[in-house]
């Protein structure tokens, strides 16, 4: 497994590739789900492949404002979306390189108590925000990014 950059037109180049071995690319991008290539590859020894386009979609959103229990803001919380389970579409027993990231998603709340995630693909998801000075907040969510994109919350958090 190689790991590559796209240049500024989202152009790439692998080198080195196992010739007769069957593999998939994998994309991603902080804003994205991951992405894989529709079908398996195979180079042979000495074979260029050319890829027309590999295509990544939109994924859901996630935002929202962490307060206090009188409406204040909480800055500094930890955000937390874990997933058991996703919805994708992978070859019999193949794992997305980035799975991992996208299972356990984590974002701190800026200096205004809100918080921004990206990118998620749609599923059951726990949300967990933690903060020292707060009890521990928890509730499952469901991201459907075709019922709707965004995903909006205000979570009130109570004192220790």
């Amino acid at each position: 497994a190689g790991e590559v950059e796209t240049d500024a037109q989202g152009n790439f180049r692998i080198h080195n590739v196992t010739p007769n071995r069957d593999f998939y690319l994998e994309a991603s991008h902080a804003k994205f789900p991951p992405g894989l290539s529709q079908a398996s590859l195979r180079a042979q020894p000495g074979e260029a492949l050319r890829v027309s386009q590999l295509a990544l979609t939109r994924g859901a959103t996630f935002t929202g404002h962490v307060l206090d229990a009188v409406g204040n803001p909480v800055p500094e919380a930890e955000v937390r979306v874990v997933a058991t389970r996703l919805r994708s579409q992978l070859p019999p027993g193949f794992k997305l390189l980035r799975l991992s990231r996208e299972m356990n998603r984590v974002v701190s709340t800026d200096a205004n108590g809100r918080f921004l995630l990206e990118g998620l693909v749609d599923g059951k998801r726990r949300l967990l925000v933690r903060h020292p000075q707060f009890v521990p907040y928890q509730q499952a969510i469901e991201l459907d990014r075709t019922l709707s994109p965004t995903l909006t919350l205000e979570i009130r958090l109570q004192p220790k």
